[in-house]
């Protein structure tokens, strides 16, 4: 901490960041009573995985509609009629939210490497130009580059193709 003006220090600065720096400022106000701080903040690198969403989908049809029925039931809707409607929404909500997690199974969602509007055809021609590219590096020849160079025209076409009629 530093005085800003005079012995009381007027600028308080909050962080949760492990490395900030506070220092004295140059003043480059014509205030000569009040100093400025000069603050560094110094963020932490994402990571890939920090942005890796796990996305589940809802198993509706393999739902025990008995066991749903059962815990529904079981819940007493009469608090719903004293307190305030807020409340009482927030309580619903929240009674819905358990009883899906409670009994309505999930699965991870397949995430593909390519994106949805590629056709099969596409999918097919860009594992084809890996499988020419790795050829042509490991057997560095004319014959194996032509190969390369067909399959990589042929995958780009295709790409242009499949998202301009997306």
């Amino acid at each position: 901490m530093f005085p800003t003006r005079g012995n009381s220090v007027l600028d308080l600065v909050l962080s949760t960041l492990e490395k900030v720096k506070v220092t004295p400022g140059r003043n480059i106000l014509d205030t000569p009573d009040h100093l400025l701080l000069h603050i560094e903040l110094q963020f932490p690198t994402p990571r890939r995985w920090l942005f890796s969403i796990q996305r589940t989908m809802s198993l509706w049809n393999k739902t025990n509609c008995y066991l749903v029925a059962t815990a529904i039931k079981a819940v007493p809707w009469e608090i719903l009629k004293s307190g305030h409607v807020e409340d009482a929404l927030d309580f619903f909500y929240a009674c819905l939210d358990a009883v899906i997690k409670d009994y309505v199974p999930v699965k991870k969602a397949k995430s593909s490497k390519f994106p949805m509007w590629d056709s099969q055809e596409t999918k097919f021609a860009l594992n084809n130009n890996k499988c020419a590219w790795s050829l042509w590096k490991q057997y560095p020849n004319n014959i194996t580059h032509n190969v390369f160079i067909h399959q990589r025209k042929l995958g780009k076409a295709l790409l242009r193709r499949d998202y301009n009629n997306y």
